[in-house]
């Protein structure tokens, strides 16, 4: 697909805030990547250097928006 193309705006364009939403009821991560298959979160206590203590696996929304 070619990412420039009308045809691609048309389908994956979106003006949707991304990134980390803190707030009562838990944290809301959105990531635009509307070429994934699959995209998983991955929670690790200090750093990268261990193990993840949790993986999550995100739900594709519109217009490519996990």
């Amino acid at each position: 697909m070619n990412f420039a193309s009308e045809e691609f705006k048309r389908q994956f364009h979106s003006d949707q805030p991304l990134g980390a939403f803190c707030g009562q009821d838990g944290t809301r991560i959105l990531l635009w990547a509307p070429t994934a298959e699959a995209v998983f979160l991955h929670f690790y206590p200090a750093g990268n250097d261990c193990g993840a203590v949790e993986t999550v696996s995100m739900e594709r929304g519109k217009r490519g928006v996990w």
